[in-house]
């Protein structure tokens, strides 16, 4: 039995159903080192509506085929699981599927969102389609259509495949080594009676019954190690980061330490603990300096007053806002923006202005690490 025949078994199959049903990702298998190429996906009759639809353009239906193989052939050199984004903005995963002790191919699911789809995402995503002829308006509804998974769930699905799937696959190989073995067997029997007739017969089934215990003894005995993920401490970075960008998007919303709990899957004491170990701050004053930070260049803004900017940052309460910018900058933000005032007009040509300088954020790129933010 090929590895074709073996991932059409019935129990993949069944797999594959129920995990389109859990999750809304459809799956396809892509072998690397045969013609097979693509396998259809599964479920046949659920094939992904925004997809189908950029696909009705030749051009852009290469550049999905394109992203399909490039994941396979990534997959078979780093023999692990990851999850990646294709050029219209989708995200998917890719695990490796080994057969006979080698990796041969890959299975790919998707086409998912990490994030609730907004028109500003979509904006993103046609300026990607330019020059592909695409209807954009009935892209545009099924865009919205799109199932939504966060990072860390496509992480938990990759791993899950990966384990489920090549472990039905070690099975149905044994069974069917193990087939062939007592059929050759039985062939043995059978020819022993005439050897004198067929020796060389007999000779050549030894032959292969030998080397067809070889390739059990390698597929039940095998050790084997498959790389799930990255290192434990790989794995918190990835998490702090994701803590991070979470904050970055949502820090208007008064969002709090069980908002960003809740996102990333995890306790709120552990991601609190986890976020401080990593990045050096505790998240609430992580979420303070980025708030504060925003007001002071929205205070640099004359057209917005003090309660606008307090409600664009994300503080319900003025009082609690004034005594944070305080806390923080040293003065009141009215008191903030009298000097910002105060040092356009009294700025001269070649002289370093104080409320530009008052304006910086408290120490660096917005998306870097946390503690680079101090």
């Amino acid at each position: 039995m090929s590895l074709g025949e073996i991932l059409d078994v019935e129990a993949i199959r069944k797999f594959r159903r129920l995990f389109y049903e859990y999750t809304g990702m459809i799956s396809l298998f892509y072998f690397t080192n045969s013609k097979m190429g693509a396998v259809d996906c599964v479920p046949r009759d659920a094939k992904c509506e925004f997809c189908g639809i950029i696909q009705r353009s030749p051009k852009a239906r290469k550049e999905c085929l394109l992203a399909d193989q490039r994941a396979a052939e990534a997959v078979q050199t780093s023999v692990k699981p990851f999850v990646f984004t294709c050029y219209a903005g989708l995200t998917s995963i890719a695990v490796p599927v080994f057969f006979e002790g080698e990796c041969q191919g890959a299975m790919l699911a998707g086409d998912v969102l990490t994030h609730e789809p907004t028109a500003s995402s979509f904006s993103k995503t046609c300026k990607a389609l330019k020059g592909f002829d695409v209807d954009l308006e009935t892209l545009k509804e099924a865009y919205y259509r799109i199932p939504v998974l966060s990072y860390r769930s496509l992480r938990l699905a990759a791993e899950m495949l990966l384990l489920i799937v090549n472990y039905i696959v070690d099975r149905e190989q044994i069974i069917v080594l193990q087939q062939r073995l007592c059929e050759k067997q039985e062939e043995v029997s059978r020819t022993v009676t005439v050897r004198d007739h067929c020796q060389k017969d007999v000779q050549d089934t030894l032959k292969e019954i030998e080397r067809l215990r070889k390739q059990l003894a390698v597929a039940t005995s095998s050790d084997r190690t498959i790389v799930l993920s990255d290192d434990a401490g790989t794995r918190r970075r990835r998490i702090a980061d994701e803590i991070v960008s979470f904050v970055d998007e949502y820090y208007r919303a008064g969002i709090s330490l069980n908002d960003v709990a809740e996102h990333v899957g995890l306790s709120p004491n552990y991601v609190s603990t986890l976020f401080r170990q990593e990045c050096g701050i505790t998240l609430t004053d992580y979420l303070v300096v980025k708030r504060i930070n925003q007001a002071k260049e929205l205070l640099q803004e004359l057209s917005l007053n003090v309660s606008e900017v307090r409600s664009r940052v994300g503080y319900r309460n003025m009082s609690h806002f004034n005594r944070m910018f305080k806390k923080l900058v040293g003065m009141t933000p009215g008191e903030y923006r009298n000097k910002v005032m105060l040092a356009r007009d009294d700025a001269s040509p070649g002289a370093p202005e104080d409320g530009a300088a008052s304006g910086r954020a408290i120490g660096g790129g917005e998306h870097g690490r946390a503690q680079e933010l101090l």
